[in-house]
Formats: structure tokens, sequence, C-alpha cells
């Protein structure tokens, strides 16, 4: 069982996974959840992200997005970077896990009405939540993230922006919103500062062709280049 003591102490390989393999065998997500917070702190999960073994990298991941908080992102963002795809694809999901549950307990339900709001559609609606979700929990990156992403969809590229560096400004690593900036500012026509963004995301998370894309149609065509070129803000996990 894990006790406060051991919250930095390295996690030995071979015991971490003899102990989530009957749930990994059973697919059990839960019980993966119950088994590694019983066991270890999370700070602890980090030491195996550089793990010689990839396949220990990836349940390292795995087992960070379902226990992992707001704290561990800096470690995850390394492994955006791995030499191997899978598990700098499962730390991309972590992240978007932890980001969007790293909100305080007494805004998660007006924070879930607000992504209601957005996939129904009701973008001012959207808006309007998410504002009362920052004003309560001014710390919480992801609602200004999704704030940024509903402004956008609303063709309102001065507040995506703003609500966008406010999310970078408590998130660093976020490159979600670093990417929605950037296509806020091709809207814009600001395609220096789009390039910066862009920039900026890719250095977090080089596997996002689209942004790549973005960049690289900056570059070769600067200002004469079309708005057209952004396909909208990054909302979930890339596929």
């Amino acid at each position: 069982m894990f006790r406060a003591d051991m919250r930095y102490q390295p996690i030995n390989r071979d015991t971490f996974l003899h102990t989530v393999q009957p749930a990994l065998l059973r697919a059990d997500m839960q019980e993966l959840c119950d088994t590694v917070r019983h066991h270890w702190a999370p700070m602890q999960l980090c030491s195996l992200l550089t793990d010689d073994s990839a396949d220990t990298r990836r349940l390292a991941c795995l087992a960070l997005g379902l226990i992992g908080d707001r704290h561990l992102c800096n470690c995850l963002a390394h492994a955006l970077r791995d030499a191997d795809a899978h598990v700098a694809h499962l730390a991309e999901h972590a992240l978007w896990s932890i980001w969007l549950r790293s909100g305080a307990s007494h805004v998660s339900g007006t924070f879930r009405t607000a992504l209601d709001a957005m996939e129904s559609g009701q973008l001012t609606l959207a808006v309007e939540q998410l504002h009362h979700v920052v004003e309560a929990d001014p710390g919480f990156a992801e609602a200004y993230n999704q704030c940024a992403i509903a402004h956008y969809l609303l063709e309102q590229w001065e507040q995506a922006i703003t609500d966008g560096r406010q999310a970078t400004e408590l998130m660093p690593v976020h490159f979600g919103a670093w990417a929605g900036m950037g296509h806020a500012h091709v809207q814009l026509g600001a395609m220096d500062q789009a390039a910066q963004c862009y920039r900026r995301a890719l250095k977090i998370h080089p596997r996002t062709p689209e942004i790549a894309s973005a960049l690289n149609r900056i570059e070769r065509c600067g200002a004469d280049l079309a708005v057209s070129i952004t396909d909208g803000p990054i909302t979930r996990p890339i596929q």
C-alpha cells in the first residue's frame, strides 16, 4: 500500500508490470486506476517515463493519464518527444485527461455543462458558463483554453487569443492552446505571430503534422496566405 513517505521513491519496473498485469489482461481501466492509486503516488510513476523499455514507458503514460495531476505535466510533455511514437501518443492523451479534470471540485459541474454546450453548438452559453468557471477557479488552464476554442468558433479572434494566452501562462506546455492562438492569428492576418505560436506548439509536441503543415505554408506563402489554411483549434487528442 502507498504511504506518504514513499512519494518520491522510484518504482521497480518488474514490480510495476507484475502488479498492473491482471487489470491489463482484463482491460479493466477502473481496476487499473484503483491498483495504481493504491500502490504508488503519481510522482513515482514519472520515474518510469525514462525507463529503457518502451512498454514500461507506455504503461507509465497510461497510468499517469488515470491518476496524474497538473503538477506532472512537464514530465509528460517530455514524453511527447519520446523516440517511440506510441509513448508520445499515450502521453498526449494523458495530458488532455489531466487538463480536463484539473479544475477545482466546486467548478466541475459548471465546466461539464460548458463542454456539453460546446458539443451541442451552444457556443454563447458555453462562453458564459466558462466565464463562471474561471471566476471561481482562476488557475484552471483548460477552462481558459476551452473558452478560447468557443471564441474561435464564434469568430471572435481577439478574445480567442486573450484566453489562449491565459491558458499558456498557467500551463506553458499546452500545445493545443499555442496552436489555437496560431489559428486565431492567421484569421487576423498576423502571420508572424501565428508562426511563433505554431513553433511553440511544435517544440512541445513535434508529432502534430497539421500544425507543422500550417507553419510550412506560412513560411512558404507569408502574408499572401489565405486564412482558410487552418482547420480550427485542437480540442481533443490528435488521432
